[in-house]
């Protein structure tokens, strides 16, 4: 039962290509640029701003006994951490993608190696490369 799922699940068109075109980390072992890395430390900024932020006000609304404090604040905190994120987002620009691909790309392609198996993901890899692997049963 569990190795008809791991066919099942083998033979999904997104793992396939995920399987069929893995990735290294190369792009990682390149200096980034300071606009990149200004831009990931206002990403970084805004999570500071965020929630700890909301979270003082919501303490100093029951210790000052003023609810609207909070209420009014905190939407205003929020909206302004999100407007730093995508501040950050902006000046990191496309490169910030890029990382994202690469590494959801190779992270997919560990995951699902450990889950299906090797012998699952070598056949997967051989059907691209149009060879056959002695693996018994076709997926």
């Amino acid at each position: 039962m569990i190795k008809k799922l791991k066919q099942k699940i083998g033979n999904a068109c997104f793992i396939k290509r995920v399987l069929k075109n893995p990735v290294d980390l190369e792009i990682f072992k390149k200096k980034p640029t300071v606009k990149f890395l200004i831009g990931i430390f206002f990403v970084g900024f805004s999570y500071i701003i965020g929630w700890p932020l909301i979270s003082l006000l919501g303490v100093l609304a029951v210790y000052f006994n003023k609810p609207l404090l909070f209420a009014v604040g905190s939407p205003i905190t929020y909206g302004f951490s999100h407007l730093v994120f995508l501040f950050g987002i902006f000046i990191a620009g496309k490169d910030t993608i890029v990382y994202m691909n690469v590494f959801a790309q190779w992270s997919l392609t560990r995951f699902f190696t450990k889950i299906l198996g090797a012998e699952i993901v070598s056949s997967i890899q051989a059907e691209q490369e149009g060879r056959t692997v002695p693996y018994s049963k076709k997926i």
